[in-house]
């Protein structure tokens, strides 16, 4: 399945004035590299699945959201 477009774009208008922040198509979809590093994007393998970076000290609390998983590319 294609990644959401829609997602893609609320992400861009998000991030469109950070400097450094590049756009790619990676994974199927795309992801939003902040500094060369992974920092956000949209999954190509469920259509409407996006992901985020968000660090060792917060993932606890970004897992314990409704929906949230660890992302996996190897499926």
């Amino acid at each position: 399945m294609a990644y959401s477009e829609e997602i893609d774009r609320r992400i861009v208008a998000v991030v469109a004035d950070w400097h450094e922040v590049e756009r790619r198509k990676m994974f199927g979809g795309t992801c939003h590299l902040l500094h060369g590093n992974m920092l956000c994007g949209v999954s190509g393998s469920g259509g409407d699945r996006f992901m985020f970076r968000v660090g060792k000290d917060l993932e606890a609390e970004a897992l314990a959201r409704p929906g949230a998983a660890p992302m996996d590319f190897t499926g």
